[in-house]
């Protein structure tokens, strides 16, 4: 669903962190019996998880599926009242940056699904989805071809609770900050013998108050420079509201039907106010102003897809889904900039206006042979239009400029088939998987028309073996790939800043990376731990690229920029010292090799860097449960620069008032660390932002709990 709203685009960053514990599974070996019963960490058992299934439950222990591992947060405390954001930063191998960013093993380009479909709203799911709402969160960081190969990190996957009890029952919650950010969800489910139904509201306001300052350098080929600084405040009000429906009727005990209804919206006014200080070496382009800028950010995601789904006593099952969604989004701001010591004042503006309109229709059978192989076979048929008005205008200098409307339409369509079949072979397990698809791109500016044609196979092949009762071995690849959003094609120059201008690029090619893992799991009643090495080799790896232009001016558009490969090692601990104290610790050790481009020369380049959580709760005789996590992550590096790393440390604590109301309370960025620092480094720029943090906040919620409780 929307494969381009990737999580890069996010502009929600609210972040909290929650203890997640692993679900066990059960499998026909050993080791699935051992982890079943000791409830600790182990692959998920829910093999039929497919990317078109989003109402049916999955049919429990019955294909123990070796390409993900599954991670339970029914129990944790922050999950009463807050939202899927408070328990990503604690899910092993998950990390979140000052900025919001969610990333595996230290990537950001993860897929984000809910119900194994990719999320309607993209990233912005994780602030409007309640947690309260959430059975377990899957981790695949080498995904099998059954799942479309976007995201070269992997995929985040949200598996919802199911309600199967006949009777009605739902959850009230809210949230209040002390750092201006509220939110609230109520969530209700009717369920009858032969049909149910599900709704579920939440609303949320997101203040933010951030202040930056920053640092520039810009060079040119004379020996001459200009040197600035600057600092200023943003701030913005983000009101977020989402509605999901959806309601199931049985048409036969094989055959159902499923209707489901999604809208999310959110709308934000953006103020920025900076101060500017510029010094040439010649003195022509010396300057000295303030800068008031003021904007506005409307966006809006809905969904409108059914589902046939036909599961027969054999097992075998097909489950065929067609859906329709729409997205559209409004970004204005203009700026006025007033300069010391004289009247004079500049002006410009900038609009852009953009819809997208999304058709897809799913297919895919399963089935279970006689020797307890499962193959999976299916197709996804999805086009995606795009719609994108920009305008331009400025006053500076005693001239004026209006660029008028500047279209730009796109159309992408990607047909796929694929099949995979696991098949168990005593103490080994196989994967096989091939995915063919086929990628057709249209683009249409005021520039000219440009199409591309390309098909492409995407084989997965996964590999387990249990070495004991207890051990396992695991090996796996996969091939995956990094498709430009249709914007990122747009070729319109967009002035952000009277200094500052970013323009797309119709030639970005997608980037191709070829993903080896290897991992040996042990796994006993009260401690287990995961040792992975990783190997991910990527081509065509694109970056946004900074050049300067005019003397002064700065254009930013993506570039590809080569090959990346990233050589990673490891490290899972999750156990229990008592009956009352948990632990779950995690540290990604990776060394990132990706060609640095300075403005004139090029060259391969590798860093060594890192991410990581530690986590520990306490569980107080009578229901209390006191959390402590601790989350970091080192540089991210990137063609010209890289993004400096940072560290935070949360407290949450949950205490059941009655059997239905609980209460939360939650500390959030104890030390106010999570600060962002990107440094830009060419010949010609060399630039330095800093962001201070946003996310140091008391947090104190409420949920409350009607009908049947179990």
């Amino acid at each position: 669903m929307l494969r381009r709203l990737s999580v890069r685009t996010a502009f929600l960053s609210t972040v909290a962190i929650v203890l997640v514990q692993p679900v066990a599974a059960q499998t026909t070996g050993g080791t699935g019996a051992a982890s079943s019963a000791s409830g600790q960490s182990s692959q998920s058992s829910n093999g039929s998880s497919t990317t078109t299934v989003v109402v049916q439950g999955k049919r429990p222990g019955d294909v123990d599926k070796i390409d993900r591992w599954s991670y339970d947060v029914k129990n944790d405390p922050s999950s009463q009242t807050g939202v899927v954001a408070d328990v990503l930063a604690k899910v092993p191998s998950v990390t979140v940056s000052p900025r919001g960013q969610v990333a595996l093993r230290g990537d950001s380009n993860v897929t984000i699904m809910v119900n194994g479909k990719e999320a309607v709203a993209g990233s912005a799911v994780l602030q409007s989805i309640p947690a309260s709402e959430v059975d377990r969160i899957e981790v695949i960081t080498n995904p099998s071809a059954q799942y479309s190969p976007d995201g070269t990190a992997g995929i985040i996957n949200i598996i919802l609770k199911k309600n199967r009890k006949v009777g009605v029952k739902g959850t009230v919650s809210a949230r209040v900050g002390s750092d201006g950010r509220e939110n609230a969800s109520v969530q209700e489910t009717l369920t009858s013998a032969h049909w149910s139904a599900s709704l579920l509201g939440t609303v949320s306001d997101a203040k933010t108050d951030g202040k930056w300052r920053g640092s520039q350098t810009i060079l040119d080929t004379d020996g001459q420079s200009v040197a600035s600084t600057s600092s200023g405040r943003d701030t913005s009000d983000l009101l977020a509201r989402s509605v999901t429906a959806e309601v199931t009727y049985k048409l036969s005990p094989e055959d159902s039907v499923t209707m489901d209804a999604q809208y999310f919206g959110a709308n934000a006014p953006l103020k920025n106010r900076g101060h500017y200080n510029y010094t040439s070496s010649d003195a022509a382009l010396d300057s000295d102003y303030d800068e008031a800028q003021v904007g506005k950010l409307n966006q809006f995601n809905q969904y409108l897809g059914a589902t046939f789904d036909r599961e027969t006593d054999s097992g075998a099952r097909l489950t065929v889904t067609a859906g329709h969604t729409q997205t559209g989004t409004l970004n204005a701001n203009t700026a006025t900039d007033s300069f010391t010591g004289s009247s004079l004042a500049n002006w410009y503006a900038h609009a852009e206006k953009a819809r997208n309109d999304e058709d897809e229709v799913n297919g895919e059978f399963e089935f279970t042979d006689a020797k307890g192989g499962d193959l999976t076979a299916g197709f996804d048929l999805d086009r995606l239009s795009s719609f994108i008005r920009d305008s331009n205008a400025y006053f500076a200098e005693g001239s004026s400029f209006d660029s008028g409307t500047i279209p730009f339409n796109a159309t992408r369509g990607t047909y796929a088939a694929y099949a995979t079949y696991q098949q168990p072979l005593g103490k080994v397990t196989l994967l096989y998987g091939l995915r063919a698809e086929q990628e057709d791109i249209d683009l249409r500016s005021s520039g000219g028309q440009a199409s591309s044609n390309k098909l492409r196979f995407f084989p997965s092949l996964h590999f387990s073996y249990d070495l004991s009762s207890k051990t396992k071995v695991k090996l796996s690849y996969s091939r995956r790939i990094d498709r430009p959003m249709l914007s990122l094609f747009n070729p319109a120059q967009i002035v952000a800043t009277p200094r500052t201008i970013s323009q797309g690029n119709p030639g970005l090619l997608p980037s191709l990376t070829d993903s080896y893992e290897a991992s040996y799991n042990y796994n006993a009643k009260a401690f287990n731990y995961v040792l992975s090495a990783y190997y991910r080799s990527s081509s065509n790896v694109w970056h946004a690229y900074s050049t300067v232009i005019n003397g002064d001016e700065i254009l930013s558009q993506q570039e590809n920029a080569g090959k990346e490969n990233k050589l990673g090692f490891e490290a899972t601990f999750k156990g229990q010292l008592n009956s009352q104290l948990k632990y779950a610790l995690n540290n990604n050790l990776y060394i990132d090799k990706l060609v640095f481009n300075d403005g004139s020369n090029e060259s391969l380049k590798g860093h060594l860097t890192y991410s990581g959580n530690a986590v520990f709760e306490y569980d107080r005789p009578g229901g209390d449960q006191y959390q402590m996590n601790a989350s970091y992550n080192g540089r991210t590096y990137f063609i010209q620069g890289y993004e400096a790393g940072s560290a935070g440390l949360d407290f949450n604590y949950s205490h059941a008032l009655t059997k239905r109301v609980t209460l939360t309370i939650s500390a959030t960025d104890v030390f106010a660390s999570k600060i962002s620092t990107i440094v830009t480094t060419t010949e010609a720029l060399r630039a330095k932002t800093v962001r201070l943090p946003t996310d140091q906040a008391l947090k104190i919620g409420l949920s409350y709990k009607f009908g049947a409780l179990k």
